[in-house]
């Protein structure tokens, strides 16, 4: 039973990566939907065996950073992948021209997706809000990533790469139209948010995939205490491993792997 990992009735997995991100949502017996390959084939592999996923009807990488891409050799060559999704902006672009490197290696390429972007996969629907325009302040390769809302199994799960606060105002309008069951906590839970975000992306639970002991100080203890005071579980990679969101019938639960709950 892989160690009882991960629990029953589980739909997205966080995978602890070290400092990037790898997300895992369910679509079905042995599938998954991957969004972000982690810095590190190894960690993203092991996160996709102890689920025992087998098809991956789609990847996304929501931009061009290492920690974001760094993985995905291991994800094609391990398992049935059917498309990969990017961001338009290929940046920085060495790190993209390696994307394709790798994809063309097995056989694939990317395809480009912008806000508007609507697609059934798997049983779940996606819509990416962003990006839609280059923004040159801040980094202007996080502030490019795709961010999607996806729609599974009755829940709506806000995915949003490493947007940072000139992005995050950007979809401000879009953001309050929905009612978040999860959000991914942008860019590693860094100082770098909207002050408004935590009220435009309200939701009971937030995940941020961060590595432990990272030089970057990630993630900040201002952003934590921001999404606990809107009333968010908030759930840590560098402290309890893999992140599992389970559907307990009654609400929502996360589970982490080492034992460490989150706190709220």
């Amino acid at each position: 039973d892989r160690r009882g990992w991960p629990p029953p009735g589980w739909f997205l997995l966080m995978c602890d990566v070290g400092q990037g991100d790898a997300i895992v949502i369910r679509a079905g017996e042995h599938a998954a939907v991957v969004v972000d390959a982690g810095p590190d084939p190894d960690a993203v592999k092991r996160c996709l065996d102890d689920a025992a996923i087998e098809t991956v009807p789609a990847v996304v990488l929501t931009h061009f950073h290492a920690d974001h891409v760094g993985g995905l050799e291991s994800i094609l060559s391990g398992h049935d992948v059917g498309a990969v999704f990017v961001t338009p902006i290929r940046d920085p672009p060495e790190e993209a021209d390696g994307v394709d490197d790798v994809l063309s290696g097995h056989g694939l390429t990317a395809t480009a997706i912008t806000a508007g972007d609507v697609r059934i996969v798997a049983g779940m629907t996606w819509r990416a809000l962003w990006p839609r325009r280059v923004i040159m302040s801040g980094s202007v390769p996080n502030n490019a990533s795709i961010v999607l809302v996806v729609q599974v199994d009755g829940h709506v799960v806000l995915l949003s790469g490493d947007i940072e606060p000139e992005a995050q105002a950007a979809i401000s309008t879009d953001l309050v139209a929905y009612r978040f069951d999860v959000v991914k906590v942008p860019h590693h839970g860094s100082r770098y948010q909207h002050p408004s975000l935590t009220t435009w992306a309200r939701a009971p639970v937030a995940l941020i995939s961060v590595g432990e002991g990272n030089t970057y100080g990630h993630p900040s203890t201002d952003t934590i205490a921001d999404w606990v005071s809107h009333g968010a579980l908030v759930g840590r990679t560098d402290q309890g491993g893999d992140l599992a969101v389970v559907d307990e019938g009654s609400g929502l639960g996360v589970a982490a792997r080492h034992g460490m709950l989150p706190s709220s």
